[in-house]
This record gives C-alpha cells, structure tokens and sequence, in this order.
C-alpha cells in the first residue's frame, strides 16, 4: 500500500504541494546504473492524480509528464533520461497533481541513483573466514582497493535495498572496508559486487569488482563460495517491477558508516 502522510503549504518549483496522497519514484534498473545505460524513473500512485512531476535534488525546474492508467487503478508517469552520465547521479523526488492546478501532492520519498563507471576498476572483493561456512556463522566481506577512496559501497544482485556503505580505512598502502554480515541466514546468499567512491562526488562509482558468489545453506550442508572472473554488472540490482506489485525503494536514509560493529543485511 503506498503510504499516505499530510503535508503543509510548502513551495515546489512554481507551484504549491498541500496534497496529502505522495507518488512512489522507482527505477526498474535498482540504484546502480551503468554509464551509458538508457535509464527511464517511474512514478506512480493510486491518488488519482493526471500529471506527475520530477524534480532532481539541487535542480531548478520541475520536469512535468501527464499521467497514465495502465492497470489497477493506479496512475503513472515514465521519465525517460536517457544514456546516463555523471550529471544524473543525485537524489530524484517526484509529485502528483490534478488538472491545471498549482498545486502539487506531497514529494515521493527521495530515490537514489548512482551512477558507475566513471573510475577505475580496481576494487576487489573477498571473504573471510573461507567457503566453509554454515548458517548461522559470521562472514566478512572485504572491500580493497589501491586508490585512495572515501567510501566503499556493497551492492547485492537482486536485492531491493541500496548497496551497505562504509568509509574507508588506510591498510598498510591499501584503503579497504570490512562488511560484516552476522549471522548468514540463506538470506545472504547471492552475487556480490563492491564499488568505491570519494566524498566530493557521493553519487559516482568505480567499475564494480569482480561479482563473488555466496552459497548459504544449512547446518548440516555445505557453503560453497565461488569467484566468477570476467563479468560486468551482470544484471540489474532490482527486478522489473510489475503495476501492482510490492516495490521497495533505494532511498537516502541510507547514511555512510564508520567502521564498526557488525551488519545485519537480509532481503524482505
């Protein structure tokens, strides 16, 4: 059910939003895009609403579209941006409207988008303590690279969250973060990719790392842990969504983490 909040009188571009029913903001590609990917965000709502506007955090003017009704009662909006770049990278937030009113609904929660590609890849991704690890044990990703980096980002294929981040940490010469997920549940199993980044540019990535492959499984089965040389991103971080479907998005309450204690990261 997409959520519902009150909004007071607050300004919006040239319009004003008192609208109580906010839109969803989704992208069917995840939070991570690839430079040069054709990129199209989504918003949506059940409100009735005819048009739908985006705005981009630190941008001047609201990009307008008028609303369609695919299914379900519910009405949308694509946006189109085209071949991504270092310029799309940011925060998005999108409205409803009704009409040729002023006024707009309360903003979407804010959407994420960061685009890699735009440094080198030398990231590198490895675990501790090894393969053999059964439920319920800690495992330790560990994010290097030789560059200097502010942040290290964990991304997980498939996952409808935005990748974990951790600053950085100076290891003899090496700058690297330990992600820690405890305790493994079949939950974390899947494909892993680590990026890095610095804190003038928040919103571009390196080349992702080689993906590592982790296999949960049982107490009483065997953990197998794979790398897979020579892949790209291999996929998208979230699956298409589908009009009427449970989507969760990729948004900015996600804060960079100092080193420290560990992490608890399952999908829903």
């Amino acid at each position: 059910m997409i959520p519902y909040i009150c909004a007071d009188k607050t300004t919006v571009g040239r319009g004003v939003w008192r609208l109580s029913g906010k839109p969803s903001l989704l992208t069917p590609q995840g939070p991570v895009v690839t430079s040069g990917q054709n990129l199209t965000l989504q918003c949506r709502s059940d409100g009735g609403y005819t048009r739908f506007a985006l705005s981009k955090e630190g941008g001047q003017d609201l990009t307008q579209r008028p609303a369609q009704r695919p299914q379900g009662g519910l009405s949308q909006a694509d946006f189109p941006l085209g071949p991504v770049g270092t310029v799309h990278g940011g925060q998005y937030r999108c409205y409803g409207g009704h009409g040729l009113s002023s006024e707009w609904s309360a903003p979407s929660e804010p959407l994420e988008l960061l685009v890699a590609g735009e440094e080198p890849a030398d990231s590198s991704l490895s675990v501790r303590p090894g393969p053999s690890v059964a439920s319920g044990e800690t495992v330790t990703l560990l994010c290097q690279s030789g560059n200097r980096t502010d942040t290290f980002l964990l991304s997980k294929e498939g996952a409808a969250h935005c990748p974990l981040r951790l600053h950085s940490r100076d290891q003899d010469g090496r700058f690297q973060a330990e992600f820690s997920l405890s305790p493994v549940t079949a939950a974390h199993g899947g494909t892993y990719r680590c990026y890095h980044s610095l804190s003038t540019d928040p919103y571009l990535l390196s080349q992702p790392s080689e993906p590592l492959v982790l296999e949960v499984s049982g107490e009483a089965q065997s953990v197998r842990l794979t790398q897979q040389l020579g892949c790209g991103l291999g996929g998208p971080c979230l699956p298409s969504p589908h009009l009427g479907s449970q989507v969760t998005l990729c948004i900015s309450r996600s804060q960079v983490r100092p080193p420290g204690p560990s992490i608890s990261w399952t999908d829903p």
